[in-house]
């Protein structure tokens, strides 16, 4: 429920839900273990947030996931109604291709080819509250990236401008977008956990952690 409710809702009106939720699914893991959150190290409680492919518990966030949720259900639910064209020169016809519609997302904004400008029109209605929320979504998805400190050489999802929000280059990102938003960051956090451990910074690499950490795949 909290999923799709965070999917099709604005950001600033599903948060304090997908806090609720969070919170009912931290006491619960407290009844269940024994140990409340409060009680874990700085790492256990990273790993835990981490999906199990990055060694981790995949007890993720709602909160986190807010912003890749929203973006996800926007390309879903936006993109397909306008008129666009294929990379085979095909046009795909609009559920909704009526000029209040087109006069709001602009003509012409998702054809193919023109991923890196599709939501300028859309950006440039002042005081719209779905320009607002995308504004808002997408800049959470790249303060989340950027605060696991990726720093990457080339382009990636979470680097394009938010003129092409959901996109990488020229290339559309629409189907499950909400997966790989949602992955990019968590890389970025699995990466930057294990440099952290290879190097010993935070956590001694005699301690029990960071031991933990680094053996996790030898056995």
């Amino acid at each position: 429920m909290g999923n799709y409710f965070c999917r099709n809702v604005s950001p600033r009106l599903s948060l304090q839900l997908a806090a609720d939720l969070e919170e009912g699914i931290v006491s619960l893991v407290k009844t269940a273990t024994g140990f409340g959150w409060e009680e874990l190290s700085d790492v256990a409680r990273r790993r835990l947030r981490l999906p199990v492919r990055y060694r981790g518990c995949s007890l993720r966030k709602l909160t986190d996931r807010i912003a890749s949720e929203y973006m996800g259900g926007m390309c879903q639910g936006i993109l397909p109604m306008l008129n666009r064209t294929t990379a085979k020169g095909g046009t795909k016809v609009g559920i909704l291709n009526v000029p209040s519609v087109i006069a709001l997302l602009g003509a012409g904004s998702f054809y193919e080819g023109k991923e890196a400008t599709r939501w300028t029109r859309l950006l440039s209605h002042e005081g719209l509250a779905l320009a607002a929320d995308l504004r808002d979504a997408w800049g959470q998805l790249q303060a989340q990236y950027a605060a696991a400190g990726a720093a990457p050489s080339t382009p990636t999802l979470l680097t394009q401008l938010i003129d092409g929000a959901g996109s990488l280059s020229e290339q559309p990102v629409t189907n499950k977008l909400t997966r790989a938003l949602t992955a990019s960051v968590e890389e970025a956090r699995y990466l930057q956990l294990d440099h952290e451990m290879v190097l010993g910074s935070d956590v001694p690499l005699h301690h029990q952690e960071n031991a933990a950490w680094r053996n996790c795949d030898r056995y």
